[in-house]
């Protein structure tokens, strides 16, 4: 699950996501953005870090800079493997967010 820098709303609503998706089943992985924008360096880390967790979908949780580096994460996740699943949940109304 990649999510931006805390801050009181995205980590509120990041403990219950966790919540709900341990409750499921799922083993949820966060990855904190250091940047609230982040950068290709931001993005190489969440893949490395997807990879050496053995992910298999991607969350992303916040604005579209966020959910940008979460479909960042997804393609180069998908160069290894067969389709990995991308849920988007953005936080704050950006209509590429949902492209």
């Amino acid at each position: 699950m990649i999510v931006p820098p805390d801050n009181k709303f995205n980590k509120d609503l990041k403990g219950r996501l966790m919540f709900e998706l341990q409750r499921l089943g799922v083993n949820p992985v966060q990855y904190t953005l250091k940047e609230l924008f982040p950068s290709s360096r931001s993005s190489k880390d969440a893949v490395s870090m997807a990879k050496r967790t053995g992910a298999r979908s991607v969350v992303a949780l916040g604005s579209g800079s966020v959910c940008d580096a979460g479909k960042d994460v997804r393609a180069e996740l998908e160069r290894g493997m067969s389709a990995v699943p991308l849920l988007v949940i953005p936080t704050s109304f950006s209509p590429t967010a949902l492209k």
